[in-house]
């Protein structure tokens, strides 16, 4: 654990968060004995290097999974403040993934964002049980800066 918190307060320090926002998380980083954790699960490389050095550059420690099936193996072991998805993957997709989540009483309450392409939006969030969902075809940080600043009072509260 203080390994962990050793290396989140590293990428929080190494990150483009203010001095007085870096400050504030490291020290309800410390208080509490760990920082907010994101998981991205998107079978696209790209995508997820993009959104997880997005979260970083937010201040969030970031783990990531290939797919639905790895996601789960990951939150045995870690407890995310919020999650990030793509729809379509191979293995097992978004829309079952959320669904195992929202059933769970330990992750129901995990905001779940969708980073989804136009094609596979066919499921509108509500259906997939997601908080939001922004596309891939679009200005895709830009959208999750938005997204990430409507779920700050919801994530500070986990």
């Amino acid at each position: 654990m203080v390994g962990n918190l050793v290396a989140e307060v590293h990428a929080l320090l190494a990150s483009n968060v203010p001095q007085t926002a870096r400050a504030d998380r490291i020290l309800g980083a410390c208080q509490k004995g760990t920082m907010t954790t994101a998981l991205v699960v998107d079978d696209s490389l790209l995508i997820r290097h993009t959104v997880c050095r997005l979260l970083e550059k937010h201040g969030y420690s970031v783990e990531s999974a290939c797919d639905g099936l790895e996601a789960l193996e990951l939150l045995k072991r870690i407890q995310p403040s919020l999650i990030v998805t793509d729809l379509l993957m191979p293995k097992m997709g978004g829309p079952e993934l959320i669904g195992i989540l929202k059933q769970n009483p330990e992750t129901a309450s995990i905001p779940i964002i969708v980073v989804a392409g136009h094609k596979s939006a066919s499921q509108p969030p509500e259906e997939t049980a997601a908080d939001y969902i922004i596309f891939k075809d679009i200005d895709i940080v830009e959208q999750l800066e938005k997204t990430l600043d409507s779920l700050s009072p919801q994530i500070a509260s986990l």
